[in-house]
């Protein structure tokens, strides 16, 4: 998944999390863990698998790594 993939899934999930939780409240225990282990691959990447095109990066996103970076603990 790209970079610009994963913007614009998170600006969806950000302009609609309030329904999205409202529905996944509605779910049945079983049915939001199923949902939620479905969920997980796009919260948590392995490292691994983690790839981006760096002309896709602004400068101010390239500082914001950097930044992550030398700032890690």
């Amino acid at each position: 998944m790209t970079l610009t993939q994963r913007q614009f899934l998170f600006q969806i999930l950000k302009k609609n999390q309030a329904k999205f939780q409202y529905m996944l409240d509605e779910l049945s225990p079983r049915d939001f863990v199923n949902t939620y282990l479905k969920l997980i691959p796009y919260i948590v990447t392995m490292r691994h698998l983690q790839q981006f095109d760096v002309g896709e990066v602004s400068r101010d996103e390239v500082k914001e790594i950097v930044k992550d970076i030398t700032n890690a603990d």
